[in-house]
């Protein structure tokens, strides 16, 4: 489905809930928000949701923890709703109890004691809960992207296609982007004076994993075809799209990623030096990756068409 950023549902990206099951006696199973053991980049909450039938009730939050290394939070607030509870928490010192979001890296301990809540219909209550999640720096998300076209040399840019790393099957691809980066999401000509594009239009294929963007010129509202001879960074900022678990909650993030293109003429076979100049040589892509060693004019026509550097020259492959 094809979106313009003005019929986007634009949500925080880390937005987390994860299901575990914690042993509990009367008032289990549990559905338990962050995620037993999981990841997350940070913490407005604790949610906890008992099973359909149970109408929970809040006995009392006194020696509720949330704990990491030496340092403890205690409940700021609670909000009971129907079969779930949500906590939110403070420093435990704090003199006036606000709630807060936690962001601080470290795994973190929650203790819930038994008798904390019952189930207002029939009296049951908890049983002790105990589990841990860790909170993570948002650099070491680990949803890794690629680009096409890729880096180097085209003849132009209509649109660029996202591909995210979906290794083992685990994730989908969330069709929301976080709030205020759309237009952060920029292709920028390199030199004095050189043009920006921004993001304009999406479409997210799931099954691919594949978010393609078409990009404007700042201040137009019209698709571009970018033509003009030059470089061009592409720079998406990190946290601009989710990956989500195959439990249907939110899981991981990009990192912040940049890619350059040059637009120019692809011409055919290699150009830009002389054929008799073409002596065995190390090859190397524009990103300064060895390509081939030693190699002849006849190894370095097999490369895929773009430009390389050979001899501390220029040269443009196509095949």
């Amino acid at each position: 489905m094809k979106k313009s950023i003005t019929s986007l549902a634009l949500s925080a990206c880390m937005a987390f809930q994860f299901t575990a099951v914690a042993n509990a006696a009367e008032m289990s199973p549990y559905m338990l928000t962050p995620d037993k053991n999981g990841n997350v980049s940070s913490v407005s909450e604790v949610f906890i949701a008992f099973p359909r039938g149970v109408t929970t009730e809040v006995v009392s939050t006194e020696g509720i923890t949330l704990t990491c290394g030496e340092t403890v939070y205690t409940v700021a607030e609670d909000d009971p709703y129907g079969q779930s509870v949500s906590l939110y928490f403070d420093y435990a010192d704090a003199t006036v109890k606000e709630k807060m979001t936690i962001t601080q890296p470290g795994i973190y301990t929650l203790h819930v004691p038994a008798g904390a809540f019952k189930n207002s219909t029939n009296g049951d209550t908890n049983a002790a809960i105990d589990y841990s999640f860790t909170i993570t720096d948002p650099s070491d998300y680990s949803a890794a992207i690629t680009v096409a076209p890729a880096p180097g040399n085209v003849e132009s840019i209509s649109e660029i296609t996202i591909k995210f790393d979906n290794s083992g099957n685990k994730y989908s691809l969330v069709d929301e982007f976080k709030t205020g980066v759309w237009n952060k999401i920029t292709l920028k000509r390199k030199g004095a004076g050189g043009e920006t594009y921004s993001a304009l239009n999406y479409t997210c294929n799931n099954q691919d994993m594949t978010i393609t963007l078409t990009f404007a010129k700042s201040g137009s509202n019209e698709a571009a075809t970018i033509t003009a001879k030059g470089e061009y960074l592409l720079s998406i900022p990190a946290e601009a799209f989710c990956a989500k678990h195959a439990n249907d909650y939110f899981a991981d993030a990009n990192r912040a990623f940049t890619a350059l293109y040059e637009v120019a003429d692809i011409p055919t076979g290699i150009k830009s030096i002389q054929t008799e100049e073409i002596k065995a040589a190390d090859v190397y892509n524009m990103q300064g990756i060895l390509m081939l060693r030693n190699a002849t004019k006849e190894q370095i026509s097999t490369l895929p068409s773009g430009l390389y550097i050979m001899n501390g020259k220029k040269i443009a492959v196509s095949r």
